[in-house]
């Protein structure tokens, strides 16, 4: 094994980074944290064993600006920046992007979960739907069973959203993923927390999504400092609300911020150079 991937920063490291030093000396160690600043406050780096396993890594990394300043400054080792990018696995055509777009507010993810915060969406969507009679909400991805009395209230008491929600289940087929993306306008992401930059913003991007995010470590970063999209406090259901009625009104805005995206993704996200920047960092010289 030439290179050792840690993936998050378990205290199961240590002893395994200590063992595969004394098997491969030789060996590489990339520690992709892809964490939050609340985890990363968590963790007692101070110790030994877990000093001693920092200064075994050859490169250690956050995967947004925020979280890579924080670890930065308390572990006092040097963190690098690498962002969770995205690969046109599919091969998918991206012509004509802008002119196949829907009036869609587009969210992916574990729908129901405490951390996503899912019902936020829902109840900012319809204090505006009677006013953007036009627009649609797409929820991609498998519905956790604690959100089904969340789900089947939301209905009774809206039943004219039933034709206008769509919870679409878990998408594996990514050509099939990449073409929601696609058809959306909006992507929405009303988390309590996220590990570091989630995957989905840098597919949201690249679809040319104009990116509404909560306040989370990494939304800065997703909206490309305001040029791509919106952040909202974590839970201010009335914040979001009045995001969706000023933008869903907005073409104007709405096509800029969709182009802001993919200019912003092709610099920062794509998967390509964030890897042969990684081989750089490791091995030196080019890919």
């Amino acid at each position: 094994m030439d290179l050792l991937i840690c993936h998050g920063a378990y205290p199961e490291y240590p002893p395994l980074v200590e063992h595969y030093k004394r098997v491969r000396p030789d060996g590489k160690i990339y520690l992709a944290t892809d964490m939050n600043i609340g985890w990363a406050g968590r963790i007692t780096h101070n110790q030994p064993d877990y000093k001693k396993f920092l200064q075994s890594c050859d490169v250690v990394a956050a995967s947004c600006r925020a979280t890579q300043k924080y670890i930065a400054a308390k572990w006092r080792v040097p963190v690098e920046l690498i962002r969770n990018g995205w690969y046109n696995f599919p091969q998918t055509s991206f012509d004509n992007l802008f002119e196949r777009k829907e009036n869609i507010i587009l969210t992916v993810g574990r729908i129901g979960t405490d951390q996503k915060r899912n019902e936020d969406l829902l109840k900012a969507f319809a204090k505006v739907a009677a006013d953007l009679p036009d627009w649609r909400v797409r929820l991609v991805g498998g519905v956790d069973k604690k959100f089904n009395p969340f789900k089947d209230k939301f209905f009774a008491e809206h039943p004219d959203l039933q034709e206008r929600v769509t919870f679409t289940g878990h998408i594996s087929d990514k050509a099939e993923l990449a073409d929601e993306y696609k058809r959306a306008k909006i992507f929405c992401m009303t988390s309590t927390f996220e590990g570091g930059t989630p995957n989905v913003a840098a597919e949201a991007l690249f679809a040319g999504d104009f990116m509404i995010f909560s306040d989370v470590d990494s939304a800065q970063e997703a909206i490309g400092g305001g040029k791509c999209g919106r952040v909202f406090p974590i839970g201010n259901v009335d914040a979001l609300a009045k995001i969706f009625r000023e933008v869903c009104s907005d073409e104007d805005l709405l096509l800029k911020g969709g182009k802001h995206s993919v200019e912003y993704a092709r610099r920062n996200f794509d998967a390509e150079h964030i890897v042969a920047r990684l081989h750089y960092l490791l091995y030196g010289g080019a890919a």
